[in-house]
């Protein structure tokens, strides 16, 4: 009887092994946007402060205008990050339902096949969502980094290291 018991937890394990392996996979994959997405809102919160510093001394409107465009590049990529982060969440749900379907199959002996089936579908829908928007969010930094690199002058460094002094 204990043999037989333990063959329906290996069975029940191994069921349920494939999608905790890829919820820990979309886990890393999270852990990753959130960095990300933290730098993007420092750099974001950056060039708000250049903006109201360069505004405080008045400095030439060309300046002010490239300054907040870096800005506002920098917030689209944040809205980017954080729509990816959702969809990553919604597919650890879809994940979990996964699991618990098969469980549920398993210890209930209910036919949730086609429940589980189309929740796994839904998860893998969802990391493909994720990954292009990730995908146009990287695309998107290098063109805000060049931009960046292109415009920000020596002339605001100099403007905002003398309103420190």
């Amino acid at each position: 009887m204990m043999v037989k018991g333990m063959e329906f937890a290996l069975e029940i394990i191994t069921a349920t092994l494939s999608p905790i392996v890829m919820m820990s996979a979309v886990g890393l994959v999270l852990l990753m946007m959130q960095n990300r997405y933290a730098r993007l809102k420092d750099r974001t919160l950056l060039y708000d402060r250049y903006y109201n510093i360069l505004k405080s001394i008045e400095s030439p409107e060309e300046h002010l205008e490239v300054v907040t465009k870096i800005r506002n590049m920098y917030l689209n990529e944040t809205r980017l990050v954080k729509n990816a982060m959702i969809f990553a969440f919604t597919a650890i749900v879809f994940v979990i339902v996964t699991c618990i379907s098969i469980l549920s199959q398993e210890v209930l002996t209910l036919d949730l096949s086609s429940l589980i089936m189309f929740s796994f579908i839904l998860a893998l829908v969802t990391i493909l969502i994720t990954i292009l928007i990730m995908a146009i969010s990287l695309t998107m930094s290098v063109s805000t980094v060049e931009y960046e690199i292109e415009k920000m002058t020596y002339e605001i460094d100099i403007q905002i290291i003398k309103f420190r002094e």
